[in-house]
């Protein structure tokens, strides 16, 4: 078959497949990607957890570097990933080339500048976002190894993000997986048998990652994309570059302030001791699950809603919106009750002995379960508003979450309520967070029912 021919069955198979079965197709390779980046993820703060509590603090420090490696990836990734999609279901597909090529460029470039930065001012660096003096060696050792691989890091979840894009989901679970099983087994090598402690866990999460990006890079290297890597598609051009930064800012903010919340998270936990620190980590890890399940399957769902956007097809965009939202809330509601019930066998998994930690970690993990299913509502939205429309819409609800309903929580409730506050900041965020977005699910549904009904008459 020739690459026009590819590439036209796969527009026909994008936007004439019924949404249900194209969504479940799409959404099941990128659910297994992230449900195995949130187990390696879990597994460090697992094997880390082994070596004390300071150094399970530690993980929870250095994740926000993590969130900003995510937040630059994802930013540039999403973005050219959803402006991929819209070109190819508007059948331009130079421009979606083009948009690949400077989307990976951009968000390499911008990576080495950050782990630069973050390399030359380590120490003041990890005090900043929260270390306390008995978790900051721990925290250097980590975020060293972790900011040198930063540029791979960036780039391999670029990749993921722009094969989704054009649909090519299996693609991007083999390379995210296949780093993921390398850096679990890794683990348990480096900081034990090695005795290279936290260095060991952040070298085994960056060679998982080089992996995975080297995989990625070749799917394009051997014509499994639709799209073909060449340096002279690297656009200067502000026309090239906007529909990236505009598409992508929503998910570049989310993560940002995903970032920024943790770091607020761990300053206003470390007066209530190392032992807050550490639970607090792990209910992030455990309660991400949750969230990177539904995200996974969101991730599904935004290349078919963009292709048939593009494509003028608005029944099919309100029928894939309207799946998505019945599944998110089942996927958050059996998740959620699920750990709910073991919570505290789950936080002493990871801190086994540690009774403050687990007393800390298991409280603020059930709050967290109660309000998980309003994320759903959240995801849905945010996810449907930043492919179709972009821009500071979009951006205004990534906000949502991590920044409207949850920095005035985290910062005020603590001071009120003392360890409570801590622990039911995030909760709270979410419900107000979810209530909100029912308002505009409902302003968006009707919005596209009238662009149907135009485009029908």
């Amino acid at each position: 078959m020739s690459e026009q021919s590819a590439t036209e069955a796969r527009y026909r198979k994008m936007t004439e497949t019924p949404c249900k079965k194209l969504i479940l197709q799409m959404a099941i390779p990128s659910i297994v990607s992230m449900l195995v980046t949130s187990i390696y993820n879990l597994a460090d703060t697992f094997f880390v957890g082994k070596l004390g509590t300071s150094a399970t603090g530690a993980v929870g420090i250095v994740f926000t570097i993590m969130a900003v490696f995510q937040a630059l990836g994802y930013g540039f990734g999403v973005g050219a990933s959803n402006w991929i999609s819209r070109k190819m279901g508007e059948q331009e597909f130079d421009v979606a080339a083009k948009t690949l090529m400077t989307g990976v460029f951009a968000a390499v470039v911008t990576g080495a500048i950050f782990a630069a930065f973050g390399l030359l001012f380590l120490e003041p660096f990890m005090r900043l976002i929260g270390a306390t003096d008995t978790i900051l060696p721990y925290a250097m050792d980590y975020a060293r190894v972790i900011l040198i691989g930063g540029p791979f890091i960036i780039a391999s979840f670029v990749f993921n993000c722009t094969l989704r894009g054009e649909g090519s989901t299996f693609l991007a679970m083999g390379g995210i997986v296949m780093g993921a099983v390398l850096n679990i087994g890794l683990d348990p090598l480096f900081i034990f048998t090695f005795h290279w402690g936290v260095t060991g866990a952040a070298a085994a999460t960056v060679l998982g990652q080089i992996l995975s990006f080297a995989l990625l890079l070749s799917f394009y290297l051997r014509g499994k994309s639709s799209l073909r890597l060449k340096l002279s598609n690297i656009s200067p051009h502000w026309a090239t570059f906007k529909p990236i930064l505009w598409l992508g800012m929503p998910s570049f903010f989310r993560q940002m302030l995903y970032s920024v919340s943790s770091v607020a998270l761990n300053i206003m936990a470390k007066p209530f001791g190392d032992a807050t620190i550490a639970a607090m980590s792990i209910v992030m890890r455990v309660s991400n699950f949750i969230y990177q399940s539904s995200m996974g399957f969101g991730q599904g769902f935004q290349p078919v809603c963009g292709f048939n956007f593009g494509a003028k097809k608005y029944g099919r965009v309100r029928e894939s919106i309207q799946f998505t939202m019945c599944v998110l809330l089942g996927i958050t509601i059996v998740l959620s009750a699920l750990v709910y019930f073991w919570a505290g066998p789950m936080i002493a998994l990871f801190r086994e002995g540690d009774a403050d930690v687990i007393r800390i970690g298991a409280d603020a993990l059930r709050f967290q379960c109660i309000a998980m299913p309003f994320n759903a509502i959240l995801l849905t939205v945010n996810m449907s508003y930043q492919v179709m429309v972009g821009g500071p819409k979009a951006l205004v609800i990534a906000m949502l979450r991590q920044g409207v309903t949850f920095m005035p929580m985290i910062l005020i409730l603590p001071h009120a309520i003392g360890l409570a506050g801590v622990q039911l900041a995030q909760p709270l965020a979410d419900v107000a967070a979810g209530l909100i977005c029912v308002v505009l699910l409902s302003h968006m549904m009707k919005n596209l029912k009238k662009a149907e009904e135009s485009v029908e008459s």
